[in-house]
């Protein structure tokens, strides 16, 4: 212990002779040194004077006039070192409790049915429409055959044997009708819809085991090239010029392009869904245009609940709406309110003529106008309680006590734009 004390102690001496000089001499340069500063041509500033304006003011990005400005590629380096993202648990916002005040306050708000002008409508003409630009896309038969021979081969190889008797190309997917052998499960189709999708190096691909009415299974597979689905196309597709329903939707188009249309009346509820960018703002946008394509304020009024207040402003407008377009929570359940109130006098209406639709109410009162008068001349339905200011024929007392007051009842569309 002392032999290592003493060598320690021995070269603690020896680093400290080294040194020593050294820090002397540099102690003696910094008078040299701070001469030769003091001689360069600096200029300082204080720390107290402002910056000037110039410098606060934040540089403005040129706005882009030629295009969308292109992605920015993100290499594997930012990939790998990109920060997990950070989730915050938000409370859930407490359910809006509707006081029956509001409920009447919302039914003074909401006016009668009545188009009260009387004036003819004319119907929006179909040529205002942009005329849809058909792509020249060329079916290449042999990829058909070669996507054909390919399903036929991925499929054997998982034991499932069978043939494509049909292939059916549709402007957004095509359709290849799977035939299987004998004693093949439909459900060993299914399970494969993946390795399918694989093979194909296809954007999705979807199984429909089977086709009702056939003994085969529809395989869609998705095209390279899509084809846009006009509107105006669809609004002139027979089936949208011969549909009898006043309240017809146009949908879209089918896997081999025909027009799909539907009955808003008979589902009568329709709820729409999907993921962000989906497309479900635009179906919405396409279902009312179609109304206002094939009815007039005089036989559909709306009611449209707009609380984002982006898609539906742009109807604020239109002679169809029975009020302006609600943006308030509060107001859109008050109004909501409002329409049961409106659908149970309604129900009242119905009963006491004995029909059970509004196009058979209409039609009663229709025929029993012209038989009266030998003319038609009907108004809009009012409730009780708001036609002070309506002329109206007597009004008939039922046994319950309530007044009816028999009158055109155009239909009543509710539009809830997010409902959630």
């Amino acid at each position: 212990m002392g032999m290592a004390r003493l060598s320690l102690r021995g070269a603690g001496a020896q680093i400290t002779t080294e040194i020593v000089p050294v820090l002397k001499r540099c102690w003696s340069a910094l008078p040299r040194l701070s001469e030769l500063l003091s001689r360069l041509p600096w200029r300082r500033t204080p720390a107290s004077d402002p910056l000037p304006l110039k410098q606060r003011t934040p540089r403005k990005e040129p706005t882009a006039k030629k295009g969308p400005e292109p992605a920015r590629q993100v290499d594997d380096e930012d990939e790998e070192g990109a920060l997990p993202p950070i989730i915050i648990s938000r409370p859930v916002s407490p359910a809006i409790v509707v006081k029956p005040g509001q409920a009447k306050l919302a039914a003074a708000k909401l006016p009668a049915e009545a188009a009260a002008d009387g004036k003819p409508y004319t119907l929006p003409a179909v040529s205002l429409l942009d005329p849809p630009v058909r792509l020249a896309v060329k079916i290449d038969e042999d990829a058909l055959h070669a996507s054909s021979r390919i399903l036929e081969s991925k499929l054997g190889d998982f034991g499932v044997e069978g043939k494509v008797v049909a292939v059916r190309p549709g402007p957004v997917i095509t359709t290849y009708e799977f035939e299987p052998a004998p004693g093949v499960k439909v459900n060993r189709v299914v399970s494969l819809v993946d390795d399918l999708q694989m093979a194909l190096r296809a954007v999705s691909v979807r199984i429909l085991a089977p086709i009702a009415g056939k003994a085969v299974v529809g395989i869609e597979v998705s095209n390279p090239r899509r084809e846009k689905v006009c509107l105006r196309e669809i609004l002139d597709s027979p089936g949208f010029q011969q549909s009898e329903a006043p309240l017809t939707l146009a949908l879209g188009k089918d896997t081999v392009g025909n027009a799909i249309v539907a009955d808003l009346a008979r589902m009568p509820h329709l709820l729409v869904a999907g993921a962000t960018g989906t497309g479900k703002s635009v179906s919405l946008n396409v279902m009312i245009m179609s109304l206002l394509y094939r009815v007039s304020p005089r036989d559909v009024r709306f009611i449209m609940i707009d609380p984002k207040m982006l898609e539906l402003s742009l109807y604020e407008d239109l002679p169809h709406q029975l009020s302006h377009v609600i943006t308030n929570p509060k107001e859109a359940g008050a109004a909501l309110q409002e329409v049961v109130r409106r659908m149970e006098y309604r129900y009242k209406l119905l009963h006491d003529k004995g029909v059970r639709s509004v196009a058979a109410y209409n039609r009663v009162l229709e025929t029993g106008q012209r038989a009266a008068n030998g003319i038609i001349k009907l108004t809009e339905v009012v409730p009780e309680g708001e036609a002070d200011d309506e002329p109206s024929a007597a009004p008939r007392v039922v046994p319950n006590g309530l007044n009816l007051t028999h009158h055109r009842l155009p239909y009543l569309v509710v539009i809830v734009d997010e409902l959630a």
